[in-house]
């Protein structure tokens, strides 16, 4: 579980561009009027980009992930949605996230307490909780992070952003790594499954891995902060 401390307890970036940005955006669209292109050609390429483009790209499994969104109360609000959640399991091996079931997006914070969490019955959910407009997510830092590893500044509000690649490149990934069996053969549920500091491990590496190289995606959560959010 992704809390305040002291609180209760490698894929083709170009294949996945044109799979998440172009092909969605061609599924969409009417017939094309092009002169040199026929509709059977329309056909063809709305088929391989329902069908044979998630197969090139390994990801047949993804779709079996499930979403639910619960609205919030308040002033509060889901910073990420159904898409980001994708597009970050996309960049990762299909092994890592393959006990993922549902991703709920929730509002139980419980007043900032909490960013996200993992079910324990079965280790296959994962929740992204709600957060207010302003916020500042500084006392969530662990060892080793600092606001501007995620475009924020020290002592002031965090940018919409920097929340937002903090849920995703943080709390998301560590809660998969609490999906994480590091002793099969235990019968204790606690030693079965990664606990907080390996999940955290898990996060932190995955994250720098994501992020050494850049990710061509229109969206810049999906990439390190630029000196530009920063100054």
């Amino acid at each position: 579980m992704r809390k305040r401390e002291g609180a209760h307890d490698t894929s083709n970036p170009e294949l996945i561009k044109t799979y998440f940005v172009e092909w969605p955006l061609l599924i969409n669209s009417q017939p094309p009027r092009d002169p040199f292109t026929t509709y059977n050609s329309y056909i063809c390429h709305n088929l391989l980009a329902r069908a044979i483009l998630p197969m090139m790209s390994g990801r047949i499994s993804m779709s079996n992930v499930k979403f639910s969104y619960t609205k919030p109360g308040g002033d509060r609000r889901h910073y990420v949605i159904e898409e980001d959640v994708r597009i970050v399991l996309s960049r990762l091996p299909e092994e890592v996230y393959s006990r993922l079931r549902v991703v709920h997006f929730n509002d139980r914070s419980w007043g900032v307490r909490t960013l996200g969490y993992t079910t324990k019955r079965g280790r296959k959910d994962v929740a992204i909780c709600a957060l207010p407009p302003r916020v500042s997510l500084t006392r969530f830092l662990v060892t080793g992070q600092r606001p501007e590893t995620f475009g924020a500044q020290r002592g002031q509000q965090w940018p919409e952003l920097a929340v937002r690649r903090f849920l995703l490149y943080d709390v998301l990934l560590h809660e998969i790594g609490h999906l994480q069996i590091i002793n099969p053969e235990s019968n204790n549920f606690r030693r079965k499954y990664a606990h907080e500091t390996k999940a955290q491990q898990f996060a932190d590496s995955w994250r720098k891995k994501l992020w050494n190289q850049y990710f061509e995606h229109p969206d810049p959560v999906h990439n390190a902060p630029t000196a530009d959010e920063l100054t």
